[in-house]
């Protein structure tokens, strides 16, 4: 057996049981040490993010496995091979990519301009009303908040409505139609609800059911013509909204949990973000979808995507705690979409980074993360000092006169601490106002930030 063991993958119980060569094997840590006395061989954790996963790598490295990783499932030695191919290839391009730059003014703070509470657990989401004028907030509380600006002062915000008595579970997106007819929220209960706004009160209108359990996000076509969902069934499903919310395509590609669905922001092709730790690209063709890429560039859970305004470039984050940027193009022939790697941003927070948003007009990108921070990023400098007597401004990795304003590169421009008290979930930018944004944490509230001058 010893021989056949090139990798341990660490169930979701790191007390004494794990799984060898992807089998239901149960070894307890001495017999363990005992097959792998040099402690050379590939130690792979497979456990969802958070306290467990961490805890599976620290009791490895107690062990004395110090090279151990997140989120790779490894269950032949040919799959071991592969992998590490594809770790060397995937290298050989991070050598080949623009330098990342960090320009980071350590003084430089968001300005909290409003804290929103009312929610009685955690905040899973946020999302802008088209005009900037509302924000939508759902909970593991099973309620959504809907907050009204009140007048021209971004810090003065109300509760205006709170919806109950549908989901049964954590609620756990929202995204509002183009047109701001309608809200879609998505939770735990599987379900998929359609609120209106009609005779001076919120309705829901329809549940669509088809998620066989956690629905994690939806989308809405730019048309609004189309909504798209996810879930933990592995899943995507299509409803068309001309239709009755009746649903017209379901697909299936993603071997994990699909933790991120989105419509590129002109046109009617999807991208997709998962467990599996990668990001697919799905286009339709006289009335059939299907898979025109894969991208396996992140090394663990990819946890949300973005587009930029025109939709010609699209931001990723993940468990690896990297920020990349890849630039939409078509393929010869076929002239599907595709995504092409052309930045990345390692360590870009010191833990999972959850959320990313890009602002109106593409140069600016934020982040929150299980650091509890908030993290800028543009693809230029934020106008912040970087002169070289300037001792608050750390810069690694590139010259500032090359890399000020180049394209393509992205600049750690800003980093928030403690945005807030325990995960932030959620980071959203104003519609409108590229200085403004919104976030959710584990703290149970909803802030709204400015970003400074």
């Amino acid at each position: 057996m010893a021989e056949r063991v090139n990798s341990i993958t660490v169930s979701n119980s790191v007390h004494a049981e794990w799984y060898v060569q992807g089998s239901h094997f149960k070894i307890s840590t001495e017999e363990l040490t005992a097959l792998l006395p040099e402690k050379k061989i590939p130690i792979v954790t497979y456990c969802r993010t958070g306290a467990r996963s961490r805890a599976a790598i620290i009791v490895l490295n107690a062990m004395g496995y110090k090279n151990t990783t997140n989120g790779i499932n490894v269950d032949t030695i040919d799959e071991a091979k592969a992998y590490a191919a594809q770790k060397e290839a995937e290298k050989k391009n991070a050598e080949s990519l623009p330098p990342c730059v960090t320009l980071t003014d350590r003084k430089a703070r968001l300005q909290l301009k409003a804290q929103l509470k009312g929610h009685k657990d955690r905040v899973w989401s946020v999302a802008w009303s088209q005009t900037g004028q509302y924000i939508a907030s759902t909970s593991s509380d099973k309620t959504i908040r809907i907050w009204s600006q009140q007048g021209q002062h971004v810090g003065n915000w109300n509760c205006v409505a709170s919806l109950d008595g549908v989901h049964s579970r954590t609620i756990r997106s929202i995204s509002w139609s183009p047109n701001g007819k309608y809200l879609a929220s998505c939770g735990f209960d599987g379900l998929i609800c359609i609120w209106t706004y009609q005779d001076g009160e919120w309705e829901c209108i329809s549940q669509l059911e088809g998620h066989s359990n956690e629905v994690k996000a939806l989308s809405w076509s730019v048309s609004g013509g189309l909504l798209a969902s996810c879930g933990r069934d592995k899943s995507i499903w299509v409803w068309d909204t001309e239709r009755g919310f009746e649903c017209a395509s379901v697909l299936h590609g993603h071997t994990q949990d699909v933790k991120k669905i989105l419509w590129h922001t002109e046109e009617d092709w999807l991208v997709s973000c998962s467990y599996d730790d990668t990001i697919k690209v799905w286009t339709e063709e006289e009335d059939d979808w299907y898979c025109t890429q894969t991208i396996s560039a992140h090394t663990s859970t990819v946890w949300d995507a973005c587009f930029n305004q025109n939709g010609s470039q699209l931001v990723s984050v993940s468990d690896d705690c990297s920020l990349k940027l890849y630039s939409v193009t078509r393929m010869p022939v076929t002239n599907n979409p595709t995504l092409v790697l052309c930045s990345s941003f390692s360590m870009a927070h010191a833990r999972t980074i959850f959320s990313v948003s890009w602002a109106l007009g593409g140069d600016l990108i934020v982040t929150g993360g299980a650091d509890d921070a908030i993290n800028v990023f543009t693809l230029g400098a934020l106008g912040l000092d970087t002169s070289s007597d300037n001792e608050d401004v750390n810069m690694q990795e590139a010259d500032n006169n090359e890399t000020k304003n180049q394209p393509g590169i992205l600049t750690h421009v800003l980093n928030h601490p403690n945005a807030h008290e325990s995960d932030v979930n959620c980071v959203a930018f104003h519609p409108k106002d590229k200085t403004i944004l919104a976030s959710a944490g584990d703290d149970n509230v909803v802030n709204v930030w400015q970003l400074p001058a």
